[in-house]
């Protein structure tokens, strides 16, 4: 996919939106792409944001596997920790499905970053919902797979991301 000829509209929310899905080489399926506004009246993404999103499309295999890796550690902890139901089978990829990609606000970085959103079928204990996780890699390298906090929106993201 030529990420140059994508079309983009501005949601309500003030992310740039492809008029179709993307699929990344080596993921499994179709994902949704949003990118963040990094600044009041911009009509396209940024340079810097194309950046990031092209060198994704180039991600290196292992980081996939060390993606999967930290995923199974990740589910095993929540399990032990009882947030998610002790009879939640061992981990498989089935498990999830990757539904967004995020280029998130990095006009004062040096470093590109990505966040891939992802469902679980991972049954939180007491509750009717499942775990929502987001992944992030930094130059294309994996990072961290955490349970959804909305990274990319949160005062943390200006201090210690995007400085």
């Amino acid at each position: 996919m030529d990420i140059s000829k994508l079309t983009f509209t501005i949601d309500d929310f003030g992310y740039f939106i492809p008029d179709e899905p993307i699929r990344p080489p080596f993921w499994e399926n179709e994902m949704e792409l949003w990118v963040d506004s990094e600044h009041g009246g911009q009509q396209q993404p940024s340079a810097n944001q194309y950046h990031a999103l092209s060198q994704f499309f180039q991600l290196d295999p292992h980081q996939l596997l060390l993606l999967r890796e930290h995923l199974a550690l990740y589910k095993e902890e929540l399990k032990a920790d009882r947030r998610i139901l002790k009879k939640s089978k061992k981990f498989n990829l089935t498990d999830i499905t990757f539904t967004v990609i995020l280029i998130p606000r990095q006009d004062r970085s040096a470093n590109q970053y990505v966040i891939v959103l992802a469902d679980t079928n991972w049954k939180i204990r007491r509750s009717q919902f499942t775990i929502e996780l987001e992944v992030l890699f930094t130059n294309n390298q994996f990072q961290v797979v955490q349970e959804m906090t909305g990274l990319w929106g949160r005062l943390e993201w200006e201090t210690d991301f995007n400085a």
